[in-house]
């Protein structure tokens, strides 16, 4: 895996913990605001162990205790299979219109940008954080249009399924820990501007999603979705395409990052696999094809507190029972 800089690593992480904020299923009004609020906060507490100054090195860890490379390589997988069925139930019509094509486009795109490698995405990562924002940035001015403040009042109901939504939601947490021994420099503040800059987004997109969408979206399946058909800047010229495009993009950057981080867990344990790394696109594909969704997303968000802290803790152990021996 090739070296990022702070600004790509942000970039990085935002696109594809963003994807999975985008296929967030149901809202659950301002007390789902407040639960991801304090979700966030827990995953500031799991980054913690790791942005200490002496954090034991992931590839040098992987090689000492290979079996932790396989656990890590599999929960990268499963998130990826995940990004897959949520690509399936999430898709806006336009996409669905292609069919077939369209998915066949999609898995191509990764194919080509898993085998470029994560240097590759990450130079492409920050100008597609751009055009991220000129997507939200659209969306929100077609938004004002339907905006009704009174939609928006305090309410505690639902703060617990909007927390844990937005915990299961973070998968992409677990990479931290590997991304940051690639980093030219330290890469701590990409971290600590990635999670309030995500958690900002998520809010932005739910008070839209109440005051302009109001019944409308919080009756459908997945609500920001359902926003984009709303949000029309100009009366005479729709922005789905710019919406859409936005949609592929976050999928594409979310997919490559999985397959990347799956394919150097494996490297480092069987170097001769790095020319087999593409072929996790098909094994994810067909892990969303036999286990469901939730199912998926359960077994992954089960993991993720104990890979995104508990691996740095167990190998800072390791080390210091090695030396005091």
């Amino acid at each position: 895996m090739n070296r990022l800089d702070k600004v790509q690593l942000f970039a990085l992480l935002l696109l594809s913990g963003v994807w999975t904020v985008l296929c967030t299923p149901a809202l659950d009004g301002t007390g789902g605001m407040l639960g991801a609020v304090l979700g966030c906060g827990v995953q500031l507490l799991l980054c913690l162990p790791l942005l200490r100054e002496s954090v034991p090195e992931f590839s040098r860890t992987i090689q000492q205790h290979r079996w932790l490379g396989i656990v890590y390589a599999a929960y990268f997988t499963i998130w990826g299979s995940f990004g897959f069925s949520q690509l399936h139930d999430a898709a806006p019509a336009g996409l669905h219109a292609w069919s077939g094509g369209a998915v066949l486009l999609i898995l191509l795109t990764c194919l080509y940008t898993s085998t470029a490698g994560l240097r590759t995405a990450g130079r492409a990562a920050p100008f597609l954080a751009v055009l991220l924002l000129l997507s939200v940035a659209v969306l929100t001015i077609g938004a004002g249009k339907r905006i009704i403040p009174e939609r928006l009042f305090l309410q505690t109901e639902g703060i617990r399924s909007g927390f844990l939504s937005y915990l299961a939601g973070s998968g992409e947490l677990a990479a931290v820990w590997l991304l940051l021994g690639r980093i030219r420099g330290s890469g701590n503040p990409a971290v600590l501007a990635y999670l309030p800059a995500k958690l900002g987004l998520y809010l932005l997109l739910s008070c839209l999603s109440i005051v302009a969408g109001g019944r409308l979206t919080a009756s459908q399946q997945y609500p920001f979705l359902t926003l984009t058909a709303l949000a029309q800047p100009l009366e005479g010229q729709r922005a789905d395409a710019l919406y859409l495009l936005a949609f592929v993009t976050l999928f594409v950057m979310h997919l490559t990052l999985m397959t990347g981080l799956a394919g150097h867990c494996l490297t480092l344990l069987y170097p001769r696999a790095e020319r087999a790394v593409p072929l996790l696109l098909p094994v994810m594909l067909l892990l969303s094809r036999i286990f469901p969704g939730e199912g998926l997303q359960m077994a992954a968000a089960c993991c993720m507190p104990v890979l995104t802290a508990g691996g740095v803790l167990f190998a800072g152990l390791r080390e210091r029972r090695r030396a005091a021996v």
